[in-house]
């Protein structure tokens, strides 16, 4: 086996026919949140993420204030080959996984699972391998990433297992509660 190997890409696609004005990236070491400010055709957009160490997930939250919603695509990929991309076509309801990512990193080796849970007010829906979010004002992506290492000499757990219920549980909180857990830990 490798030692650490990347698992799972995940891109977003922000769909704006103009360039952002006023953009701001910034990391906030104290409260461990990185963000990105911007405006574009009169909307503020803000874009917050944290990797969750209680929750064991990568949130990020997205919003729009102003006339001009949030029109998001969403993208998992992998740089190993031995992978499979699930996705759920169709229009989706608030309770669906849209997006998963299942893998392996060698032959006989470690295992991982990739879940994409995602919380809107916009419209959702698969055109293929990829997520369309249309006319949000906030979306709420939650990303579980698992592998089926138990220690050095035993990777035999279930990694689909293990991503699906970190996803589960922490479905279960708002963005608030996730932060706050986030920070609480931090």
């Amino acid at each position: 086996q490798q030692a650490y190997q990347p698992c799972v890409e995940l891109s977003l696609h922000v769909d704006h026919d103009a360039e952002p004005g006023s953009l701001r990236r910034w990391l906030d070491l104290d409260g461990a949140v990185a963000g990105l400010d911007y405006r574009a055709h009169g909307t503020t957009f803000r874009r917050r993420v944290i990797a969750s160490y209680p929750d064991q997930i990568l949130a990020i939250r997205l919003e729009s204030e102003g006339p001009a919603p949030l029109n998001v695509g969403v993208r998992l990929a992998s740089p190993h080959e031995d992978q499979q991309l699930g996705s759920r076509p169709g229009a989706l309801d608030a309770d669906a996984i849209p997006l998963w990512l299942r893998g392996r990193v060698q032959r006989g080796g470690v295992r991982f699972a990739s879940d994409l849970c995602v919380t809107t007010d916009g419209t959702m829906r698969v055109p293929g391998e990829h997520l369309q979010i249309e006319g949000a004002s906030h979306i709420l992506l939650l990303l579980s990433v698992a592998s089926s290492v138990v220690d050095y000499a035993d990777i035999s757990a279930d990694a689909v297992e293990r991503s699906r219920a970190c996803l589960g549980a922490a479905a279960e909180h708002s963005w608030d509660e996730l932060l706050a857990r986030h920070q609480a830990d931090h």
